[in-house]
């Protein structure tokens, strides 16, 4: 592991070198939802990594997981046959869409980050 990839910066993804690895978008969050709503798993021991995988998400991604989460919901589902599986709303993306950290959108409905 080089040095630079070692000390990984949060940061504007833009502005900042911030160029995080696409399947840690998506499992990142996945584990901070598991940590976050599930309250069997919270002893003292979990808060470094509760922390640590913070530190690996875009600041952007981040508030919106922080959000989701104290509103008891999920920050992250797959989208599949242009539905949220979260909420199960319709959702279509146009070719245009905007595109949270160049893979994510928002679901119209209940606010989840979709992916796929």
């Amino acid at each position: 592991m080089t040095k630079s990839s070692s000390s990984r910066q949060v940061g504007d993804v833009k502005g900042s070198g911030f160029q995080p690895d696409r399947s840690e978008l998506v499992r990142t969050p996945r584990d901070l939802d598991s940590l976050a709503l599930d309250y069997s798993k919270r002893p003292p021991e979990l808060e470094f990594l509760r922390i640590s995988l913070r530190q690996k998400l875009p600041p952007d991604i981040l508030v919106m997981h922080d959000k989701l989460v104290a509103g008891g919901k999920r920050s992250i589902a797959p989208r599949f046959a242009n539905a949220c599986t979260e909420c199960s709303g319709e959702v279509t993306v146009a070719g245009g869409a905007k595109r949270l950290a160049g893979m994510f959108v928002q679901c119209p409905h209940c606010g989840t980050l979709l992916y796929g």
